[in-house]
């Protein structure tokens, strides 16, 4: 009976220690293995903390459930007996430490999986300030070359009208050494450079009559063109007559003047003011291309003419 009593305290040990296993393995397989960082929210994150608390809590109870356990059983009474115990009791322990060590593990990674998270986060915030940094510097960018572009404009305009002015002022200086020249008693009239063509005898043509003042071409027949006196003195009207420009439209309304007369017929007489030298050979181009002869008749600025008479023989070019 004694052998029978010692074999049934030895099963029970034994069968206890493996219960105990059991138990401790089981409870070790329930810990989860978390998920790899990149997939980790941060809800999925406090779900693992909170599984990795609920596991250690579990582990402290079985370390005390075993302890327990440990006192009620008997004293081995064999050397085999007490080196298997003590065996048991290291391999309980070197997986409690595991466990531990594997709960830390967890811990730590948990809290590096947060990191991540967070400067990822970070990193994202980042990017897309900086794809909007980038976009205002495009804007930016767009901006200047607009304002370079505008003030290479402003500065060709501001250059176009320094140039008028300047022409203007040497227009200005040459008027008034034209006047001082015929204010000077040495020198009778003002002189103008204004070339004199060649001279043919016009024949019994008849004359048609134009005046060129401030460079507008007048005909002289057209007397609502002008502000007569009690004398017969004619004016230019500013507003009337046709602006003399280097333009095709210029040129046929220039030409219609004289469409209902014929170069075989008619010789014109053109006045030309000393404000309008420059402008005299659009006039003069035009005459030419429709085959007329032309009297010129330079006159200055204060001139005044007579109108009066028809026709007769004049020299012409």
């Amino acid at each position: 009976s004694s052998f029978d009593l010692f074999l049934d305290t030895v099963c029970n040990t034994f069968g206890g220690i493996l219960f105990i296993a059991i138990l401790i393995a089981i409870q070790i397989r329930q810990v989860e293995t978390p998920p790899a960082p990149e997939s980790c929210s941060p809800e999925m994150l406090a779900q693992m903390r909170q599984k990795a608390d609920e596991a250690a809590a579990e582990i402290e109870s079985a370390a005390v459930l075993l302890e327990m356990l440990r006192k009620t059983l008997p004293e081995p009474a064999s050397e085999e007996d007490k080196n298997l115990v003590k065996t048991y009791t290291e391999l309980t322990e070197a997986k409690n430490n595991a466990v531990t060590k594997k709960s830390g593990l967890t811990c730590e990674y948990i809290a590096k999986a947060q990191q991540n998270a967070e400067a990822e986060r970070d990193l994202k915030n980042t990017e897309e300030r900086l794809r909007q940094l980038e976009a205002q510097e495009k804007q930016l960018l767009a901006s200047l070359q607009q304002l370079q572009s505008s003030k290479a404009k402003q500065e060709q305009s501001v250059a176009s009208i320094q140039e008028t002015v300047n022409d203007l002022q040497n227009t200005t200086s040459q008027k008034e050494q034209n006047v001082d020249d015929r204010n000077d008693p040495d020198k009778n009239t003002r002189q103008e450079v204004l070339y004199l063509p060649k001279l043919h005898d016009a024949g019994n043509k008849q004359q048609f009559g134009l005046m060129m003042y401030n460079n507008r071409l007048y005909v002289v027949l057209n007397r609502s063109d002008f502000i007569y006196s009690g004398n017969e003195v004619g004016i230019p009207i500013s507003h009337k007559g046709i602006p003399i420009t280097d333009t095709d439209d210029a040129k046929r309304h220039i030409k219609a003047l004289w469409n209902h007369s014929s170069p075989s017929t008619h010789f014109i007489t053109i006045i030309v003011y000393a404000n309008s030298v420059d402008a005299f050979h659009i006039v003069r181009d035009c005459i030419i291309a429709d085959g007329y002869k032309y009297e010129l008749i330079p006159a200055p600025d204060d001139k005044k003419f007579y109108f009066g008479g028809s026709g007769g023989s004049a020299e012409v070019q």
